[in-house]
């Protein structure tokens, strides 16, 4: 999207009039930033997001949920 006015939290400026989603893994809070946070280790956040608290702990293997993240990881079904 282009912007004249400073990027929102959960994007960061892709270049000199267009702010980009912060991509997976990542999260932006706060506005006009040029780059975003990457979340710690073991977790991960979906594409855009806000906060820290949008990182979350990535379903170990065998398990799965939705979007990939926990804290409701399943385990695969068994063929």
């Amino acid at each position: 999207k282009k912007y004249c006015a400073k990027c929102p939290s959960g994007t960061y400026r892709s270049s000199s009039t267009d702010c980009s989603p912060c991509p997976a893994g990542s999260y932006n809070d706060q506005q006009g930033q040029l780059q975003c946070t990457q979340c710690s280790a073991g977790t991960s956040s979906l594409p855009g997001a806000k906060s820290a608290s949008d990182c979350k702990a990535v379903c170990s293997a065998g398990r799965f949920s939705q979007s990939g993240l926990g804290p409701n990881c399943q385990y695969c079904p068994r063929n």
